[in-house]
């Protein structure tokens, strides 16, 4: 997370620095800084990305009736419509090299969406099975619960969720109460994965 926060100061001084009137240097920083910015959990402002011709971020395109949004997709939380957003402009983001970076906005998607279950589950301890059942229903086949447990995994080692234990109904991804909101250890200004309502 360090290298994402250097990237993110360095970016946003360039941008900041940049003179008005060097617009198309404006937007070859933002197309860098604006990825860095969503990994660290900061959705960009359309109005920007459409000043600065950035509509690939934000495009509506109609495929299979959902819209493709890369910025809407990561903040619902909704991976079908994130992969069919990065399908549509796969040109555009590979051709300005941020592809990849993009493709690491899935775990923010799943958190985001992580989040959202246990919003509307109101608990403090969800089974995994649940969130199996939002995927298959958001139309994403290709996870499964192995898979769906070291995503898990991957949050928690990320400081993204706090607590995976083992019980007899399964995997349960759980924040106990007493829990902080950023533990010994956390990266300052990260986002986090909170359970249960705020």
């Amino acid at each position: 997370m360090y290298s994402s926060f250097a990237a993110e100061r360095s970016l946003s001084y360039a941008f900041r620095n940049c003179p008005t009137e060097c617009a198309t240097n404006k937007r070859l920083v933002l197309i860098y800084l604006i990825p860095v910015k969503m990994f660290l959990g900061h959705m960009p402002n359309p109005s920007v990305l459409r000043k600065y011709k950035l509509e690939e971020f934000i495009e509506s395109l109609i495929v299979d009736l959902t819209a493709s949004q890369v910025v809407e997709a990561v903040k619902v939380g909704n991976l079908a419509q994130l992969d069919a957003a990065l399908a549509t402009h796969e040109d555009f983001f590979i051709q300005c090299g941020i592809f990849l970076m993009l493709e690491k906005l899935r775990t923010i998607t799943f958190r985001n969406l992580f989040k959202r279950v246990s919003l509307i589950l109101g608990k403090n301890q969800i089974p995994l099975d649940a969130f199996l059942v939002c995927l298959r229903h958001l139309g994403v086949h290709d996870v499964d619960a192995d898979e769906l447990a070291c995503i898990v995994a991957n949050l928690i080692a990320q400081q993204q969720a706090t607590v995976l234990t083992e019980q007899d109904q399964g995997l349960h991804l759980a924040r106990p109460p007493e829990a902080r909101h950023l533990e010994k250890g956390a990266v300052p200004g990260a986002p986090e994965f909170q359970l249960g309502p705020r």
